[in-house]
């Protein structure tokens, strides 16, 4: 691959990561800048503060450990979480992902059968 090209490419991943890192920030700040305002304004216990200041804390030492990485590294680590839940049977790729589980196998027909073959 020319050098250009794989500057340019290294250019993007470090803009992605970046793009990345931001959005999962602010994911992980937004509920506490929430909870903290409400505090103030007496519309909620310490306690439920001190909960979601405990979850961002064990949260944000993941993340910085996650984003300290090289950028190869975090993004295999993506791949390897989409990839999580991908399995083989026979000649038929069965691949499930983490979401909705209502329009999650449109495509495919579960056909209960015995070790013998019949149903």
């Amino acid at each position: 691959m020319p050098k250009e090209t794989e500057e340019a490419r290294d250019e993007r991943k470090r803009a992605f990561i970046l793009a990345l890192k931001e959005s999962k920030c602010r994911a992980l700040v937004e509920p506490l800048h929430r909870k903290t305002a409400a505090y103030l304004a007496g519309e909620i216990p310490a306690e439920d503060l001190f909960k979601t200041i405990h979850y961002v804390s064990k949260e944000s030492g993941e993340l910085v450990a996650m984003f300290k990485k090289r950028p190869d590294v975090i993004l295999a680590g993506i791949a390897m979480e989409e990839n999580l839940y991908v399995t083989e049977i026979h000649d038929i790729n069965v691949k499930v992902r983490k979401g909705d589980l209502t329009v999650l196998f449109v495509d495919a027909i579960v056909n209960p059968a015995n070790t013998g073959g019949s149903m």
